[in-house]
């Protein structure tokens, strides 16, 4: 992160756009969906009741997540994003005084935000290739999948 930017100032609160942070280039063509802005509500816990399943669907199915991130059942599936499995864990420590919950969601609304340390065998990439999830969910596919990223080792 950059000296004296603020995750939470960037994302949350404000129509999200095109996900940059203050003095950024323009995203290349190809990013994300071109919709309206939307507002999104700055915490995690003003979305919707999310479900588990839904959440899965989104990511093993329309979303594509795990041919970037892989498996997350799967230790050493991840290809290009950061692996998953232990994203309940490991997405709490990632800002102090963020829940994995809320890291994921402003996370999935601003991938430039903050870039994992770890991506499969290097440094994960900046700008982050991820799409633009604020563009493109709806609040309660969201909250869905953000339950799927927390709830999933919850279950084992």
């Amino acid at each position: 992160r950059r000296p004296g930017w603020s995750l939470r100032r960037s994302v949350v609160g404000r129509s999200v756009r095109v996900g940059q942070r203050p003095g950024d280039r323009p995203r290349p063509a190809g990013f994300g969906v071109a919709r309206a802005a939307r507002a999104w509500p700055e915490s995690v816990r003003e979305l919707p009741e999310g479900s588990a399943e839904a959440g899965e669907a989104l990511y093993r199915g329309r979303l594509g997540c795990g041919g970037c991130h892989g498996e997350p059942e799967t230790p050493d599936s991840a290809r290009v994003g950061p692996p998953l499995g232990a994203f309940a864990r490991v997405g709490a420590t990632r800002i102090e005084g963020l829940s994995a919950a809320q890291y994921a969601y402003e996370s999935l609304l601003n991938p430039d935000a903050f870039i994992a340390p770890e991506c499969p065998g290097r440094a994960c990439a900046r700008p982050s290739p991820m799409p633009l999830y604020g563009e493109v969910l709806s609040a309660q596919e969201m909250a869905d999948l953000v339950r799927y990223l927390v709830d999933r080792e919850e279950a084992r």
